[in-house]
């Protein structure tokens, strides 16, 4: 009984064929030789050069009107090989996009810290510049002083500091002695005469 031949053995055997012969051929030729050799039928013949050549196990390129099939028997080494060097090109370029993008990423933090110190000056500057405005502002209302003018503002502020630290004195006076002698808090006493718990000495 002969034994029967399976799909893939029928694939290698034509796929040896072509590499035992290292030539290139159309399908009239094909169909002469392969059945002769490898002892497979005509009948399907097509199909199983279709599934190799889907399968990229044979090569098959239109030329004219006619279809030239062809197998090398280095093919595949060859092919490795310029997908090897491919895969080293494609390596050496992104290592050196990578390397550009380093410098390109230290180059932006440097802009952005800078961006963050001019940000910091800038508000210092508008800081000073108000004070220095506020300060032109006083000095521009003394000017308008004469000394005299100026000694008797001075002295009139001092007497009102004073005499509203002698009216907080009496408060607080009063306010020790109401909740020593009566059963009231400090903050109850400030509530019913409408002082306020914040209130203290002019300096």
């Amino acid at each position: 009984m002969v034994k029967k031949v399976s799909k893939d053995e029928k694939h290698q055997k034509i796929v040896n064929w072509f590499m035992s012969s290292s030539e290139v051929f159309v399908l009239k030729e094909l169909e002469k030789k392969i059945p002769k050799y490898c002892g497979i039928s005509s009948m399907i013949l097509k199909d199983l050069l279709s599934e190799l050549i889907n399968d990229n196990k044979i090569n098959c390129e239109k030329a004219g009107s006619s279809n030239l099939y062809w197998r090398f028997m280095y093919q595949d080494h060859h092919r490795i090989q310029c997908n090897t060097e491919k895969l080293q090109d494609e390596l050496a370029e992104m290592k050196s996009q990578n390397k550009e993008y380093k410098i390109r990423i230290e180059e932006m933090k440097g802009k952005r810290e800078e961006t963050e110190e001019r940000i910091v000056l800038l508000e210092k500057y508008n800081k000073l510049k108000k004070q220095v405005t506020a300060l032109e502002e006083t000095k521009e209302k003394a000017n308008r002083l004469s000394k005299k003018e100026f000694i008797k503002l001075r002295d009139d502020v001092n007497m009102f500091k004073d005499s509203i630290n002698e009216v907080t004195d009496d408060i607080y006076t009063i306010q020790g002695y109401v909740c020593g002698r009566l059963p009231i808090e400090r903050r109850d006493f400030n509530k019913n005469f409408n002082i306020s718990d914040d209130m203290d000495y002019v300096e």
